[in-house]
């Protein structure tokens, strides 16, 4: 029993690759957060509805039967370089997240002459560098 206790933080982190249940709140804040802490500015961030990540017709008996995933797209605005630091937390983090698509594109000009408030969050990147935005899907599985 003692070695259980003893190795009980790894087991809960083993635990956190593959949660019981989905937690799509938690997920949700841990990107957003992943984004701010990495000086991103995050427009958007939309939760895209749990399912079967596995086929369970070839063995409704296995494991992996239950095994389901869900999708969290954000929308980030930042410089390359910030948005690598972000993809190193999403990577580094216990959490199992895999990146399903990615889009990046210059950024656009304001039309309507004035500064609208999305703009004002976004961080001034470091000099010679641009700001871009990102359109980012990330999967991630549970039982």
């Amino acid at each position: 029993m003692d070695d259980l206790n003893y190795y009980r933080e790894n087991l809960e982190k083993i635990g956190s690759a593959l949660p019981v249940g989905a937690d799509a709140a938690a997920m949700m804040d841990f990107a957003k957060n992943a984004a701010m802490n990495s000086g991103l500015a995050v427009k958007g961030i939309e939760y895209s509805g749990a399912g079967a990540g596995v086929d369970t017709a070839a063995d409704p008996t296995s494991p992996e039967a239950s095994l389901k995933n869900y999708t969290i797209s954000l929308k980030l605005s930042g410089s390359y370089g910030n948005f690598k630091s972000f993809l190193a937390i999403i990577e580094n983090s216990s959490r199992l997240i895999t990146v399903e698509s990615l889009g990046v594109a210059s950024k656009s000009e304001i039309k309507s002459g004035g500064e609208s408030p999305e703009e004002e969050s976004v961080p001034l990147p470091p000099a010679g560098e641009k700001i871009l935005d990102y359109d980012v899907k990330l999967s991630t599985n549970y039982y």
